[in-house]
């Protein structure tokens, strides 16, 4: 199945990247990309030659390592922003719990899932206060970003533990840092990271459970282990697949029945203690789900089996969420949702389901980006010069270069589980280590929301150090190939690999300069809470409110969301600037302004009460300043920039290819000086 699925997935990757939800745009033409995995691999294979038995790889360890860091705390403090979606409920809530203060979200009886990770960030933030730090974003980034570190730790580990002597962790080292998609969810306050990193520290522990001679010592990191895939289940519920994967592999390892059947209810047993102590964690956090506002699981697979939505919750003027809601009653919407999966069989046949499951593969698996192509900040302070090119329009090139990296691990997944099934002996898979287990779960997930569940781009981000794990031995596994097959007429070789990737280089660069003149029309946030999520706020008879706001950056248009339907000849709202007022009553509105002090003023005119939408967060961290004599409430508005641009720029384009190609050449030539060394 590792195989199969290698050899779907990379066939999407390569020749049909986001096609169903037509993002194919995100990236470089596919001509580019295949050459640019060529140049990349070469790399990696001169990597491979010129450190192999070398001393000096604890150099090349400090460079790789240096450049991560540096990365992580530049983007620490320049990337701080939420959606307004989602991570913005968890953030919110967050730093309310940090201050005591436990009343929940209606968000979070839709969205339960998502109280574990919340209850975690609120420690992070609490922490953060009582030694003086304020800017919890900042705080929760560095959080994030040493959580996937260690996550990463993790994985190096069990190759280096897996393959003691071998190659296979310093070939993950280069692709780990290298493969940007496994950090950047660190910039977004949500389950993702958190999740990754306790499902790879339980496989680290479970690693240590078949290094472990003593029976106590076996034990302890069993537990470790279990406890730790329960805390991953508390963060984000998919990741019990990964205990399902575990079961599967102590049956597949175990020869002993007794030895299998203690192990598995010892785990279940321990899930079970763990998952009793987190339930206690919500109560005493007083945390309970409203009925009223509570989905049914099965609303989850409905929508995983919506032809219509390709699996997905909405897809054109379709809002699955919109349709379930249209009942008031948690068995209302469940009784809708079962009769609803029962019609949707029905409907598509077997052909019908085997076509939609291959689109949500498409969904899912198809682009490198593993669901960052789809975060951007709506809610935020201040802009950052670097944000457009990490989440925004002119992020081509760096997702360019992650699809090349993805294909590169998915082709090493292929060839590792090819090898895996060649080693078999006696059809026994007790021959094979903790990879069983890794590709066990990288499957599991595939299947999962491919037959059952919500299709997203970022929900292939679980399994992403997985992926890692198991590429970067596949690719040690086709450099040893390589070796082999390079004999006297090695230098001819790897002439024509020269000319063949030089060819292909310059008929990718072609298709590139397209790029060029595709211009793309742009809308960036340079200020934002203008959050959906609101609280009404009353305003008297002829009072004005007033909130000060201070952009950083120019501002082309305003969105706002201030006044409720009824209210449009009630309200006026007005943007301030020393004696210049602009009226911006309009929900939108075009006014170029710059850096400055602004007062937002809303006015009742009339001689009545009226309501207003406000937004409402205990921490200004993102927003500005509150309302005046308003603790706590800030008005919806949004400023952005507009720009119409070409979808890459030249300069950054033709240093990136040249970059390319003085690598592949530099590649080549440490490639045959080691063999010459070598001869």
């Amino acid at each position: 199945m590792g195989a199969f699925f290698s050899i779907v997935i990379i066939l999407n990757a390569t020749f049909m990247p986001g096609f169903v939800r037509n993002k194919s745009n995100l990236i470089l033409n596919p001509i580019y990309i295949i050459a640019e995995v060529g140049v990349i691999i070469l790399g990696i294979y001169a990597f491979y030659r010129f450190f192999r038995n070398n001393s000096n790889i604890k150099y090349a360890y400090l460079v790789l390592m240096a450049f991560q860091l540096f990365l992580q705390i530049y983007l620490s403090f320049h990337m701080q922003g939420a959606q307004g979606v989602d991570d913005f409920d968890v953030r919110n809530q967050a730093e309310y719990l940090a201050r005591g203060v436990y009343k929940w979200s209606n968000y979070f009886s839709f969205a339960p899932n998502n109280v574990g990770t919340t209850i975690i960030y609120s420690r992070v933030i609490k922490f953060g206060l009582r030694i003086g730090i304020s800017n919890s974003t900042l705080l929760v980034n560095m959080f994030n970003f040493c959580c996937i570190d260690l996550a990463a730790y993790c994985g190096w580990w069990i190759l280096k533990r897996e393959f003691p002597k071998q190659f296979d962790k310093d070939i993950y080292l280069v692709v780990c840092v290298l493969f940007f998609p496994l950090f950047l969810p660190a910039l977004i306050m949500y389950t993702d990271p958190l999740a990754l990193t306790f499902v790879t520290i339980a496989m680290y522990f479970f690693k240590n459970v078949e290094l472990q001679s003593k029976l106590l010592n076996k034990t302890i990191f069993f537990i470790l282990g279990s406890s730790f895939s329960s805390l991953a289940v508390f963060c984000k519920t998919n990741a019990v697949i990964f205990l399902i994967a575990y079961v599967l592999y102590i049956l597949f390892k175990k020869v002993s029945l007794k030895a299998a059947s203690i192990s598995i209810i010892l785990l279940l047993g321990i899930y079970g203690i763990c998952n009793f102590g987190y339930k206690n964690i919500e109560n005493n956090y007083d945390f309970k789900v409203q009925e009223s506002t509570r989905f049914p699981y099965v609303y989850w697979i409905a929508m995983g089996l919506n032809d219509q939505t390709d699996g997905t919750n909405h897809k054109g003027n379709i809002d699955t969420w919109a349709i379930t809601n249209q009942y008031h009653t948690p068995k209302a919407r469940a009784t809708f949702d079962q009769q609803l999966i029962k019609k949707e069989i029905k409907e598509m046949g077997f052909f019908g389901i085997i076509n939609l499951w291959a689109r949500k593969i498409n969904i899912q698996w198809s682009l490198g980006t593993i669901g960052a192509e789809s975060r951007n900040y709506s809610i935020l302070s201040r802009p950052s010069a670097i944000y457009k090119y990490v989440y925004g329009f002119k992020s081509i090139l760096l997702f360019s270069f992650s699809q090349a990296i993805y294909l590169i691990l998915w082709i090493g997944f292929l060839f590792r589980s090819l090898k895996c099934l060649k080693s078999l002996k006696n059809n026994k898979l007790s021959n094979l280590g903790i990879e069983v287990l890794i590709v066990l779960f990288t499957i599991g997930i595939i299947t999962f929301h491919m037959v059952l569940w919500e299709t997203q781009e970022r929900y292939a981000y679980l399994v992403a150090v997985a992926l890692l794990v198991v590429g970067s031995s596949g690719i040690k596994d086709i450099f040893e190939k390589v070796d082999t097959l390079l004999n006297n007429k090695s230098k001819e070789k790897l002439s024509l690999l020269t000319k063949i990737l030089i060819f292909s280089m310059f008929f990718g660069f072609a298709f590139g300069i397209s790029n060029f003149r595709e211009y793309m029309t742009s809308s960036t946030p340079i200020l934002g809470q203008n959050f959906f999520r609101k609280q009404s706020l009353i305003l008297k008879p002829h009072e004005t409110l007033t909130e000060r706001i201070r952009p950083k950056d120019y501002f082309d248009n305003i969105e706002t969301s201030i006044i409720n339907v009824g209210n449009q000849d009630k309200i006026t709202v007005k943007l301030v600037k020393g004696k210049k007022a602009k009226d911006i009553t309009n929900s939108m509105i075009t006014y170029s302004g710059g850096p400055g002090n602004y007062l937002l003023k809303v006015s009742n005119k009339s001689d009545n009460s009226v309501s207003i939408p406000v937004v409402r967060s205990i921490s200004s961290d993102l927003l500005q300043e509150p309302i005046e004599h308003h603790q706590h409430s800030f008005l919806g508005i949004q400023l952005n920039e507009n720009t119409v641009s070409p979808k890459i720029e030249k300069s950054l384009y033709l240093t990136y290819t040249f970059l390319l190609i003085v690598g592949m050449f530099l590649s080549i030539r440490v490639i045959k000086i080691k063999l010459n060394e070598q001869k």
